[in-house]
């Protein structure tokens, strides 16, 4: 067994290209309340994944917490929140992030986003990522509207991850599930 607790026995080869352990955990408080937490601790090969380059020297150890908090004013219009904080020393240093989200179920949402790379090692670069967002949803088609700062970077929603540019202005995001 080695230091991060995993066995060789299920290695496929000597280098670590992701691993993520997570904790989550979610409680009811009310009908109009309800809260979501995790934590992950994770391994990411920055060379291996996003430059191309098979190493270990370019490895980002980090920590994760995510708390999201929603309030129910009645049946149909609730509000979100969500605060992320991540701590590393590798990359681009530690982040912070806050969502508002208003949701009129089941069609319309609003929300507002600022990431804030504070850790950077860089000063000039612990910049603020404001988005503002609205979409409507009809069935299983959604169309969303988007205006603000995009970083570079990985960017995974629901498990599924894709590489985007930096970017600054608005974006339209037709979803169709079949």
């Amino acid at each position: 067994m080695d230091a991060f607790g995993s066995f060789p026995f299920f290695s496929v080869g000597d280098i670590t290209f992701y691993r993520d352990l997570s904790l989550s955990f979610g409680k009811k408080f009310s009908k109009k309340v309800k809260a979501k937490a995790a934590y992950y601790n994770q391994t990411y090969n920055l060379g291996v994944i996003e430059h191309e380059t098979l190493g270990d020297e370019e490895m980002v150890y980090a920590n994760i917490a995510v708390v999201d908090l929603t309030y129910k004013f009645n049946r149909k219009h609730s509000l979100r929140t969500e605060l992320q904080g991540l701590w590393t020393k590798e990359d681009d240093g530690d982040w912070a992030a806050l969502t508002l989200e208003y949701n009129i179920s089941p069609i319309w949402f609003f929300s507002v986003m600022n990431e804030y790379n504070y850790g950077n090692p860089v000063s000039n670069m612990q910049i603020h990522y404001y988005n503002m967002s609205f979409g409507y949803t009809d069935k299983s088609n959604r169309i969303s509207v988007r205006y603000g700062r995009q970083r570079e970077g990985l960017l995974c929603v629901g498990g599924v991850c894709r590489y985007v540019p930096a970017s600054t202005g608005f974006t339209i995001t037709l979803t169709s599930s079949f």
